[in-house]
C-alpha cells in the first residue's frame, strides 16, 4: 500500500502515544501535575486519531 500524508502522520501519532505509555506506566510522572498533562496529551492524540481514520477513510473512497 502507498503511503499517504495521513499514514505517516498516524505513525508518527502512535508513536506519541507509545511514549506517553511508556512514561507513565515506569513512573515518569514526578507529580500529579504531570500525569495530568500526560494523560491530557494522550486523549488529544486519541482524538487525533479518530480524525485521521475518519479522514482516511474518505480520502479511499473518494
Amino acid at each position: 500500500m502507498e503511503e499517504t500524508i495521513l499514514t505517516l502522520l498516524s505513525r508518527e501519532i502512535k508513536m506519541q502515544m507509545d511514549s506517553i505509555k511508556s512514561h507513565l506506566t515506569y513512573g515518569g510522572a514526578s507529580d500529579y501535575n504531570s500525569y495530568c498533562t500526560s494523560v491530557g496529551s494522550y486523549k488529544a492524540y486519541q482524538h487525533i486519531m479518530s480524525e485521521l481514520e475518519e479522514l482516511e477513510k474518505s480520502f479511499l473512497e473518494s
